[in-house]
């Protein structure tokens, strides 16, 4: 008598559906409408999915600019600030909390209170600044190898793989706080970590692989994990852990640095 397939074997798409519109929910401006009675460490597995989408709309974002006569400069910046938009800034405002708080205090408790005040301080923007620019500066130098049908391909594969580590992030490293968001989100379960990572490296390397070829692909995925790593090691040495800021931090180290190795390989 052949085995009955578990509900936890089969692929179950309106499951999958309700990640990823809890998810949308969660990284973007969009609300998903009804809320959803599962977990948000259950949900993350679609933060690629959501990460691939962030970057469809941006990349589409550089194309329409540049179809009404701007330049890939000013495109640029368009698809930066419909980013942001679209984001709310989430995951930049966890970047500058957490350069903030590991750059200005001197001891756990005060880089932790530094990072929860809401006032940004002079190393976030720094962080902020570097971090806007090097983005707007590796669009422009790719868009010059392939227009912005390529934008759209560097903004969805980056936007799948950062938003991965990010869950990587908080499945391998503890909660620093005893609450916050991502104690709310909860930590997830070492199958969701691997669903999350297969499937953002996954189109992370096939969109890369097919527009850019083989090495571009590795090294952009090995450094931007290297990005992730970096933040993760100093958070932990720093602060004990993770945050919801720490994750922001994480999204855009891990981008950034993609983005930068497009931009270097790109002939």
């Amino acid at each position: 008598m052949p085995r009955a397939t578990s509900r936890n074997e089969a692929v179950d798409f309106p499951l999958w559906w309700s990640d990823i519109r809890q998810s949308i929910a969660l990284l973007t401006r969009i609300s998903h409408g009804e809320p959803s009675k599962r977990s948000m460490a259950s949900a993350m597995r679609a933060f690629p999915i959501v990460g691939v989408l962030i970057g469809l709309l941006g990349g589409l974002a550089f194309g329409l600019a540049e179809q009404i006569g701007l330049s890939a400069f000013l495109a640029a910046v368009v698809t930066t600030a419909a980013l942001l938009w679209l984001t709310g800034c989430f995951h930049e405002d966890g970047l500058a909390d957490t350069a903030d708080g590991i750059g200005g205090g001197m001891t756990r408790d005060a880089k932790l209170a530094i990072m929860r005040d809401s006032r940004i301080g002079t190393y976030g923007v720094a962080a902020l600044v570097i971090a806007l620019a090097l983005r707007i500066g590796t669009l422009v130098q790719i868009s010059d190898f392939g227009g912005w049908s390529t934008i759209i391909v560097v903004l969805a594969a980056s936007g799948a793989w950062s938003r991965a580590l990010m869950v990587v992030l908080l499945g391998t490293a503890p909660p620093a706080r005893a609450e916050g968001l991502s104690v709310h989100a909860g930590t997830p379960s070492r199958g969701t970590l691997r669903q999350a990572a297969l499937l953002g490296g996954l189109m992370a390397g096939f969109l890369i692989l097919w527009c850019f070829g083989f090495w571009t692909m590795i090294v952009a995925l090995l450094a931007s994990y290297g990005a992730f790593a970096l933040v993760r090691r100093q958070a932990t040495k720093h602060i004990g852990g993770q945050t919801g800021d720490i994750a922001g931090a994480v999204q855009q180290a891990s981008e950034i640095v993609f983005l930068l190795c497009i931009a270097a390989m790109v002939p």
